[in-house]
């Protein structure tokens, strides 16, 4: 049985890193996603004078511009570590 040297889990580590920080961006857009299709549907129900659900706050056009913003950086954020990943993986 060979010794697992300290680059070896320092490389394991930061694998785990990268697949754990994917996952996340991926929930994050998917969270937003839906948040965006949430905020549209109030939006419409306003414009169109219908009843807002029990509970629900007014929808403002700067709510989805924020949340489109908010995904905008999320995709940039995880191409960028894609690009790096793939850079790494051809230095090896």
């Amino acid at each position: 049985m060979r010794a697992i040297s300290t680059e070896d889990v320092k490389e394991e580590l930061n694998s785990l890193d990268k697949a754990v920080s994917s996952i996340l961006l991926q929930r994050t857009m998917e969270r937003n996603l839906v948040l965006v299709a949430t905020a549209k549907a109030r939006l419409i129900r306003q414009q169109h004078m219908l009843k807002e659900e029990k509970g629900e706050k007014p929808a403002k056009p700067e709510d989805l511009v924020r949340l489109y913003d908010i995904l905008i950086q999320v995709r940039v954020l995880k191409t960028v570590l894609h690009a790096v990943y793939i850079h790494k993986l051809t230095l090896l």
